[in-house]
C-alpha cells in the first residue's frame, strides 16, 4: 500500500520516523544495496525462464538469444510511423515488478530477430 502522501508540514512524530528511517539506511547502506542487487539478479533469472517458455509467433524458433517480445500494434500503429521510444520488456527487468512484466509479456507478440527484421526491414 505504501506510505500516504504528505500534505503540508510534517508532524513531530512523522519527522522522527523520517529521521529514524534515514539513520537506519545510513547504518545498513551496504545491506540495502546488496538486497537490491540480489533482487535484480533473481528477476533476471526469472525472466530468462519465462522467455524460454515462448517461441517465435511466425517461424516457431525457440532460440533463447533471438527471441524478443514486440508489441506490433504499439510499434507500428495505423499510420505506420515509427514511434519515438519503444519500451521493451527486457528494459523493464530490474525496474518493474514481476507482475507488471508478466502482464506486459501477455500483451505482446513473441518474434525472433530474423522474423522481426524480415517483416519490418524498411524501418
Amino acid at each position: 500500500m505504501g506510505r500516504s502522501k504528505l500534505i503540508g508540514p510534517l508532524t513531530a512524530s512523522e519527522t522522527k520516523k523520517k529521521q529514524q528511517r534515514h539513520a537506519w539506511y545510513q547504518r545498513n547502506k551496504e545491506l540495502t544495496k546488496q538486497r537490491s542487487a540480489d533482487s535484480k539478479i533473481r528477476t533476471q533469472k526469472w525472466f530468462k525462464q519465462e522467455k524460454s517458455k515462448h517461441q517465435c509467433f511466425n517461424c516457431s524458433n525457440t532460440e533463447f538469444n533471438q527471441l524478443g517480445f514486440y508489441d506490433l500494434t504499439l510499434i507500428y500503429g495505423p499510420s505506420l510511423t515509427k514511434p519515438e521510444k519503444i519500451n521493451q520488456v527486457s528494459e523493464m527487468v530490474g525496474r518493474k515488478s514481476r507482475v507488471t512484466i508478466k502482464k506486459e509479456i501477455e500483451t505482446r507478440t513473441c518474434l525472433c530477430n530474423h522474423c522481426w527484421h524480415t517483416h519490418y526491414r524498411h524501418y
